[in-house]
């Protein structure tokens, strides 16, 4: 994809964060990398942040993070910790995923940590920042990407199909579906936190991208094209 030079400057010397949303197996990881290469194709400076990768940094054994570890341990108990004082993301796992209080109570415990990091992994950045988030909708946590929104789609069969083959049964498929938002419902909520942004004067962009037939090529560069308009 070949961009004016001017153009490139422009982007390069300015600053677009971009969340990358979307339910189970929609293609945030796959969109993410497309993007990512293309932008790389361009000349473009482009920085991937993996939000799940963050969360489990937080979780595990660095020791910047043990004041995360232990609120979550003062809230759903010590069972939650393994021998080596990280978090046991199986149990963890089974006690929010199926309670939306629990849920509720894990994403508010964790908010603070999250932010603080991606600040320092934002810091000095500059270009197209996208930041790979699942559940960047339901921890309310838009402003961290300035309201700009990448939601990836597809249609209930096909995310089926791609989760069949994978670790989680049925019924645990199932489950943690029901415990996020659906798309549609993400959309929405989107729309009204970007309305609500606007007048405080934050104008955030909501892209749509389905991947049920699986995109091709082209079709993640036409995405970009239209990401770029938005940035320059």
């Amino acid at each position: 994809m070949r961009l004016d030079s001017e153009l490139v400057q422009k982007i390069n010397s300015s600053k677009y964060v971009l969340g990358v949303t979307g339910s189970m197996s929609c293609g945030k990881s796959y969109a993410c990398d497309q993007l990512e290469q293309i932008a790389k194709d361009s000349n473009i400076q482009v920085y991937k942040v993996n939000f799940d990768l963050m969360r489990r940094d937080i979780l595990g054994t660095n020791p910047k993070y043990e004041s995360a570890r232990q609120s979550l341990e003062d809230v759903f108990g010590p069972q939650i910790r393994k021998s080596d004082n990280s978090i046991d993301r199986t149990i963890l796992s089974q006690l929010i995923y199926y309670d939306s209080n629990a849920m509720a109570q894990y994403g508010a415990q964790l908010a603070p940590h999250l932010k603080q990091y991606l600040d320092c992994e934002l810091t000095d950045r500059s270009g197209i920042i996208l930041v790979e988030w699942a559940l960047l909708v339901e921890d309310q946590l838009l402003d961290l990407v300035n309201y700009n929104v990448l939601l990836v789609t597809c249609t209930h069969n096909a995310q089926m199909n791609r989760l069949k083959d994978g670790d989680l049964s049925q019924n645990e498929i199932k489950k943690r579906i029901a415990a996020q938002l659906t798309n549609e419902q993400k959309r929405s909520e989107i729309l009204l936190q970007q309305k609500e942004a606007q007048k405080n004067g934050m104008n955030g962009e909501l892209h749509l991208f389905d991947t049920t037939n699986d995109p091709s090529t082209p079709n993640y560069e036409s995405l970009f094209g239209k990401i770029l308009s938005k940035v320059a």
